[in-house]
């Protein structure tokens, strides 16, 4: 509690200081669910006979399935792959020594349970997480994931595409940690859905996310890699000063990835426009510097979220981040342009992916009001219709005399619903 309402007045004073608008605006917002949030990292408590921190397992209840049973027991987005395309298997290695080529047809074999360094309680696992809408890839970004493969040997890397990022996200253990994310993520497509759901990637599992078009640099000398399982959690710097969004890595259950994630939620809800609802400023970059500013004033280290060079922080229950590189170096360690803006965007479309800079000019008008529909007015919506379902079903019940077999199912509020957006608005530009 001391460094709670220690950590808000240093928040309190160094917003009143601030030179940047949206610097003063992320420091604020940040401060205001602070302690919420720091309440909200269920994974940690403190035992009061000790005053130390301490680790409490993981829940049992709704119990976390490993990497390996959520991504090989669910159906892929696409079943077959269009011509030209290559298939990308779930999970892969890459060996321990030496490289070879990925293959279609390589196995897998499961790291997560490496055990902890020795006297290391906290440590990234040897995971690499990518994740497209379609497991479906172009030879451009198979080419790019095989210099993760070859760059880091003994890690083994799980493929997500939107069914597997859905399952993770629609899981009921996620909503009982992270109140309000299930109907939150019906607001959620594309980038916004990649962000939420890296964080939760994270936040349970660890290990390190990138994004499918970067690649790792001359940074990532083969002492850093093999270095990786030292650190609590690592990020370089972009060249604005804060941490990189679209590369993380991080050990299970680290308090940023909550906070982070808290954020998100919370920013996402608030969105005018459900369809144009701004990744860059509600769930991605910003959200992670709210998260690094919660982190750092919780304990009463002031901080705006912005940083020149690297340096190692404790935050909350003896939890670190390393800061590596500098802001004026922001390609020491990922080039964000492993594949190429123009060939990107190009091969986006045949992978069936939509940029978030091509949302900006449609506008969620409800088919009704005219209006320009909010996240919360359409949260608001989609329940009225599960309502309505419910209702038409217990009618249909109530009244059938077919037999049990012919009944419809009953719906289920956890799981997506990706095609109720279109029937309640229209895209209007």
């Amino acid at each position: 509690l001391k460094f709670v309402i220690f950590g808000t007045v240093a928040c309190i004073l160094l917003a009143s200081f601030a030179s940047n608008t949206n610097t003063v605006k992320d420091v604020k917002n940040a401060m205001l669910f602070a302690s919420t949030t720091i309440a909200a990292t269920a994974a940690t408590v403190v035992d009061p006979k000790s005053k130390r921190s301490h680790q409490k397992p993981p829940p049992t209840t709704n119990s976390l399935p490993t990497l390996d049973e959520l991504l090989s027991t669910t159906k892929p987005y696409s079943p077959t792959c269009p011509p030209g395309m290559i298939r990308m298997n779930v999970s892969y290695t890459s060996p321990s020594a030496g490289t070879r080529r990925m293959t279609s047809n390589l196995t897998s074999t499961n790291t997560t349970s490496v055990a902890a360094p020795p006297s290391r309680r906290h440590f990234i696992p040897k995971i690499i997480h990518m994740t497209s809408k379609s497991s479906c890839l172009t030879s451009d970004f198979v080419k790019n994931i095989q210099i993760w493969y070859d760059r880091f040997p003994g890690y083994t890397f799980y493929f997500h595409d939107e069914a597997v990022v859905d399952r993770l996200l629609y899981m009921k253990l996620s909503n009982d940690t992270f109140p309000q994310l299930h109907e939150t993520t019906w607001c959620a497509r594309g980038a916004t859905k990649s962000d939420l759901w890296r964080y939760l990637v994270l936040w349970y599992y660890g290990g390190i996310y990138t994004d499918l078009d970067n690649t790792p640099t001359a940074g990532f000398d083969e002492l850093l890699v093999s270095s990786l399982q030292d650190y609590d959690a690592f990020f370089p710097l972009e060249g604005s000063g804060v941490l990189t969004q679209y590369f993380m890595s991080s050990s299970p259950y680290h308090p940023l990835m909550n906070y982070t994630l808290t954020n998100a939620i919370r920013s996402l809800r608030g969105t005018f426009n459900v369809i144009n609802n701004n990744p860059a400023g509600n769930t991605g970059p910003r959200a992670l510097k709210n998260g690094m500013i919660i982190f750092l004033t919780s304990v009463g280290i002031p901080s705006n979220g912005y940083f020149d060079h690297g340096s190692t922080y404790t935050g909350p229950y003896n939890r670190t981040i390393t800061i590596g590189g500098s802001k004026g170096n922001p390609h020491e360690f990922i080039n964000r342009a492993g594949v190429s803006q123009k060939i990107k965007l190009q091969q986006y479309q045949r992978m069936n992916m939509t940029h978030f800079h091509n949302w900006k000019k449609f506008k969620a008008v409800h088919k009704v009001t005219r209006k320009i529909m909010s996240c919360q007015d359409y949260i608001t919506d989609v329940m009225d219709l599960l309502a309505k379902q419910k209702h038409d079903k217990n009618t249909t019940l109530t009244t059938a005399t077919t037999s049990s077999s012919h009944e419809n199912p009953t719906p289920d509020t956890s799981i997506p619903l990706p095609e109720t957006l279109y029937d309640i608005i229209g895209r209007g530009q």
